[in-house]
């Protein structure tokens, strides 16, 4: 069995953490995930002008997959409403993902995209479960 490196990443909101546990309690902990990785450091490292530099090349092997949760503008609205963020630091937010997902795509890893507006976080966890088996068999 290959050991992959699991990150979950997404903008606030989204179900990190969330996912994070599904995926443990589906795979009988044949997966270990874990949410916020490198994704998340280089997008508020340059958010927040942080005067940190990586070379991903250097980092970032292809052993390592990459799960990105995003959800529909009008959810957005109501998940920033309801828990008083600005709306506008998503878009910004959005955007700096977008740039470092294709980054790490770039380098041969693995971006499974869903959008928790439109799947369940089973649905979500299945799929990905599928995909990380395909994976091991060397199928896709």
């Amino acid at each position: 069995m290959k050991n992959w490196l699991i990150q979950i990443e997404g903008i606030d909101k989204t179900g990190k953490d969330l996912l994070v546990g599904y995926l443990q309690q589906y795979s009988d902990f044949k997966y270990v995930p874990y949410s916020r990785g490198i994704v998340s450091l280089l997008v508020y490292t340059e958010k927040y002008k942080r005067n940190y530099k990586y070379d991903l090349s250097s980092i970032i092997t292809k052993d390592w997959v990459f799960v990105y949760l995003d959800y529909d503008v009008e959810d957005i609205k109501i998940r920033h409403k309801l828990t008083n963020h600005d709306f506008m630091q998503y878009m910004d937010d959005y955007e700096l993902f977008e740039k470092y997902l294709k980054q790490i795509e770039s380098l041969g890893c693995k971006v499974l995209r869903y959008n928790v507006s439109k799947q369940t976080y089973i649905e979500i966890t299945k799929d990905i479960i599928k995909k990380l088996e395909k994976l091991e068999n060397g199928k896709i």
